[in-house]
């Protein structure tokens, strides 16, 4: 199936349709349980409030659907060191592709006592962004930094 085959087909799931522009009763009931919550609202704040629903009835189908983003590239030192603990990194901008095809990847960690660092994948060290050829590609960024989590890393 096509991607765009695909996402019509997730919008339609999450009962999104185009012609549901004033209130009706053919609406589903978590759409019109929005409109009625709002009933002390102007009809301007209502229909907001439905809209609001469907966007994310929406987003909640899409991302079940395994819709992602696309790849967050990192082309500079600042947005690197921006990173939380946790995030993953691919290197792309490797000047050592002829000689040597495998790029590293690495893991940002929060070391007692040294702070932010990098973690090359195979290999034991510590290291500063220094080591790290740019641009890269975000793998995995945490949701909540790995620092404010309950179980650490």
């Amino acid at each position: 199936m096509a991607d765009r085959d695909t996402l019509a087909e997730a919008l339609a799931r999450a009962g999104f349709a185009f012609e549901r522009d004033v209130w009706c009763a053919s609406w589903p009931a978590d759409e019109q349980e929005a409109f009625a919550l709002g009933q002390t609202r102007n009809a301007l704040e209502r229909r907001e409030a439905v809209q609001d629903l469907r966007r994310a009835k929406i987003a909640d189908d899409l991302l079940a659907a395994g819709w992602r983003p696309p790849a967050r590239i990192i082309e500079t030192v600042e947005d690197l060191e921006a990173l939380p603990a946790g995030a993953i990194v691919l290197e792309t901008g490797w000047a050592g592709w002829d000689s040597d095809p495998v790029p590293n990847a690495w893991l940002r960690v929060d070391i007692e006592d040294v702070g932010l660092q990098w973690l090359d994948f195979g290999d034991s060290g510590e290291y500063d962004h220094s080591q790290i050829d740019l641009p890269v590609i975000v793998l995995w960024q945490p949701i909540t930094p790995v620092s404010e989590s309950p179980d650490g890393l």
